[in-house]
């Protein structure tokens, strides 16, 4: 694993898409590839152009999974960087078993995070809210729609990642990842699939008050588009329209 020195913290807002421009680093070294899947380091995003799956490591009292949002605890107490090839990923969590999964999918705004955090309170289950790898599985797979056997492999193994330490792992994914839910439900065919929905006039005024305000700059516009019309594709024809 190729190690990645901290220097700054970079993202245009806290909840901008991961992606390993949102940090400043400079190459450290190498340390065992066996490094990423020890404690106190999580899977934070694919770096398609390289081939690479990153990892945070984060402090002894950091538990990304305890938090409300997994990828901004994350950001928020990263101290290095870890990057493995996808073959290295794979040949990892080929050593690890499946855990048990239960998949959130949901609108957003609608109380998906409550439920995240009340499965934490259940004996057997670690539950993850948003782990934004999936959220990178949708974008590739809008914008390159012709390699599902990639995405599912790395679907498998990043969910054997992140569920090393569980018999039972609940995910509740960012919007978005409703666009792979065939893929998670091919590979893992026995999950338990939740789907929580709001009244849409309710659900948007809740996504204008809590987002509208902290849209990101025209620096960080092409990114934050790129990820924008993965997540909504019918955004851009409608407002062409409009």
């Amino acid at each position: 694993a190729r190690v990645l020195s901290r220097e700054e913290k970079v993202a245009p807002l806290e909840f901008f898409p991961s992606v390993p421009s949102n940090f400043r680093v400079t190459e450290a070294g190498v340390v065992p590839a066996e490094t990423v899947v020890g404690d106190h380091v999580e899977l934070y995003c694919l770096d398609d152009a390289t081939g690479e799956a990153l990892f945070v490591e984060t402090g002894e009292d950091v538990d990304p999974a305890g938090e409300p949002f997994f990828y901004l605890a994350q950001y928020r107490a990263a101290v290095r960087l870890l990057a493995v090839p996808y073959d290295t990923l794979h040949a990892l969590a080929d050593d690890l078993p499946d855990p048990r999964p239960i998949f959130v999918h949901s609108t957003g705004r609608c109380g998906s995070t409550l439920l995240s955090r009340a499965l934490t309170a259940v004996p057997g289950v670690r539950s993850l809210s948003e782990p934004d790898v999936y959220s990178d599985l949708a974008m590739l797979r809008h914008w390159d729609p012709d390699r599902d056997a990639d995405y599912a492999r790395l679907a498998r193994s990043c969910t054997r990642i992140l569920g090393r330490h569980t018999p039972t792992l609940a995910v509740k994914f960012r919007g978005g990842a409703i666009h792979i839910a065939d893929l998670l439900q091919k590979e893992y065919p026995a999950a338990h699939n939740l789907f929580l929905y709001r009244h849409a006039e309710r659900w948007t005024e809740s996504m204008h008050a809590g987002f509208t305000p902290s849209l990101p700059g025209k620096r960080a516009m092409p990114t934050f588009l790129r990820y924008l019309q993965s997540q909504a594709p019918l955004l851009s024809a409608y407002g062409h329209r409009h």
